[in-house]
């Protein structure tokens, strides 16, 4: 007979049973079995010790997973196991096991849990587990996932009454404060500064027999979790936290991006990431004068020492780290030595085909056809550090197949190549958002730059009032969008010096890399209705829906109109015999749409490097 299983998330209970067959669910033949299961079920009461790490409360959530182990009475994990990594998921707000499971008829037992739960956990013979902390642990579920618990409990005869695990910590949490003068503290500061603790371990080893951590590896980049919080009276930002791997810190560093200006700083040597431990990272930030120090504090979890450390403002660096370089601001940006040569360009521009995704791509300054594939946005498989190949006539590329984890810093050597483990000698380097500065006459515009296949386009509409000669230019504006005629689009000094308006031959390619999906163009707010694919924005493009200046029936003069409906923007002509033509976005169509017709209104218009 088995029993029904019901238990809750924070507190709850377990009732297992099991089956022996000729190959038991236990992972012990009968052969081998020496605990002969008897008819108490084990019951389990788990919970997450006082120390609070969750990002919702202090108990496990829906879909959390954890894994069992149960050694008969005087044995150890690297001896015959009763229960071998029995999963429980939580689900609907109760943990239910794979199988049944009860005690043996005799003996003692001792009970060992983990979360999260790992396949192929701790191997025979062995009583180590490989453990690690993801690199982007501003998602929620990858904080959750990189919180190493474990609970333990011995000599349990069998009972009725459930066994009580209570799962500790045995990561080391930090968290950030920002601390400001009361004129800095701001929304506007809270929403434009980044943070990223550089070049930490995020594997290791777990062993349960002796409880340590050991081996600390594979060093990354990684992004803390959760927002700024402004609290006033103390005139302080908090909310950033971070799982680590415990380790020594003395080649770890951590860098703050405060709107233009980037800081860096190392943690002090006589600082150590703990197991259990949670270290308060304190900054002090002045306007005029930018992060003076930095003060560092054990919290609650456990006692420890205090030191601090001075950030200074980071001009060139031994490495460029991808979390620090702002892609809403330009989607391209150029690597610089210290001598201001422009050593490469990283671009983070849509692949199309197979990868289908935003990535983040590598291609130096002596071969821009041909780039190295650093990460691809939202996919966390080994498949980067290959190449990707341009073919600039058929607007397409070519992959060869990486095997790397999502790449998150490159070094320059000496001899000027590119790598992704630290030199013994390197160049100082930075990164340079590449932006479009338009100065015509009395006005000044900068635009962002997208990558999109084999083209560079402006990733916002033009602005200019003004010819590049500064003699008035036809326009109508709403807002702070600027509409032309088609009168100004054959003109020469319409466009930016070194860009143009571009023609049907130049938009096809546009249309045909994006295999003519409009939603991959569309950014923004449009009317849409359920058979429209939403606005995806996923070449970069950013197509706003910001309307158009048109004459109405019977009407002399051009209105605006349109708004959340309609993208067009200006094309030049491939042939003098055709009418004027534009291209267009619309909250009705799938489709990159032409359309040929007279003058008598005003659109966008975008322009194409040359």
């Amino acid at each position: 007979m088995k029993t029904k299983l019901s238990f809750s998330c924070g507190l709850f209970t377990i009732a297992l049973a099991t089956i022996f067959t000729t190959a038991c669910v236990n992972g012990i033949t009968e052969k081998e079995e020496t605990a002969i299961p008897g008819d108490i079920p084990i019951r389990i009461a788990a919970q997450i010790g006082d120390l609070r790490t969750r990002i919702t409360d202090n108990k496990f959530d829906a879909k959390d997973v954890i894994g069992l182990y149960v050694l008969p009475e005087s044995k150890v994990l690297t001896d015959e196991r009763y229960i071998d990594n029995m999963r429980f998921s939580c689900k609907n707000g109760k943990f239910v096991p794979d199988d049944e499971i009860f005690y043996p008829q005799t003996g003692k037992c001792d009970f060992i849990s983990y979360y999260p739960y790992q396949a192929n956990a701790i191997s025979k013979t062995s009583s180590t587990l490989p453990i690690s902390v993801k690199t982007n642990q501003d998602d929620p579920t990858a904080y959750d996932a990189s919180n190493f618990m474990t609970a333990k409990s011995t000599d349990l005869s069998p009972s009725k009454t459930a066994v009580k695990l209570i799962h500790e910590h045995k990561l080391c949490q930090v968290n950030f404060t920002l601390k400001s003068s009361s004129d800095d503290v701001s929304d506007n500061i809270a929403e434009n500064i980044t943070l990223t603790i550089n070049n930490v371990c995020t594997q290791a080893t777990y062993n349960f027999s002796s409880g340590e951590i050991s081996s600390p590896s594979h060093p990354q980049d990684i992004t803390p979790n959760g927002k700024w919080i402004i609290n006033g009276p103390t005139n302080q930002l908090s909310g950033k936290k971070a799982l680590l791997i415990p380790q020594e810190v003395k080649e770890c560093t951590f860098t703050l991006q405060i709107k233009d200006k980037q800081f860096t700083g190392s943690f002090p040597t006589n600082l150590q990431l703990n197991s259990g431990e949670s270290v308060n990272l304190g900054l002090t930030y002045k306007s005029q004068t930018g992060i003076s120090e930095v003060g560092f504090g054990i919290g609650e979890w456990q006692s420890g020492n205090d030191s601090e450390t001075t950030l200074e403002e980071k001009k060139n660096s031994e490495y460029i780290t991808l979390a620090n370089l702002d892609f809403t601001k330009t989607s391209v940006y150029n690597i610089v030595s210290a001598d201001k040569t422009v050593l490469a360009e990283v671009c983070q521009e849509y692949l199309n085909g197979d990868i289908n995704a935003q990535a983040i791509v590598l291609y130096p300054a002596n071969s821009k056809t041909t780039g190295t594939l650093l990460q691809v946005m939202s996919k966390s498989e080994n498949i980067c550090g290959g190449t990707i190949t341009w073919d600039a006539e058929t607007n397409s590329f070519t992959q060869k197949a990486g095997t790397h984890a999502p790449i998150t810093r490159f070094y320059v050597t000496d001899e000027g190549a590119f790598v992704f483990e630290k030199p013994a000698t390197s160049q100082l380097i930075s990164a340079k958002g590449s932006t479009l500065a338009d100065t015509r006459g009395n006005e000044s515009h900068r635009y962002p730059i997208v990558k999109i296949g084999t083209q560079y386009w402006m990733r916002e509409n033009l602005k200019a009032t003004t010819y590049t000669d500064g003699n008035e230019l036809a326009h109508f504006i709403h807002e702070k969008e600027v509409f032309y005629p088609n009168s100004v689009v054959s003109s020469n000094i319409t466009a930016p010096t070194g860009w143009e308006i571009p023609n049907e031959t130049e938009w096809k390619k546009l249309i045909n890399y994006v295999n003519n999906d409009a939603s991959k163009l569309k950014a923004g707010t449009w009317k849409t209705s359920s058979d429209i694919t939403a606005a995806s924005n996923l070449s970069g493009f950013d197509g706003q829906p910001v309307g158009v200046f048109s004459v109405p029936k019977g009407k002399t003069e051009s209105v605006y109109g349109f708004a959340q409906e309609f993208a067009i923007y200006c094309c030049k002509k491939d042939d003098s015999s055709f009418p004027p033509s534009v291209y267009y976005l619309s909250h009705t169509s799938n489709k990159i749409a032409l359309e040929r017709h007279g003058n008598g209104s005003e659109y966008s218009i975008r322009c194409i490097k040359k």
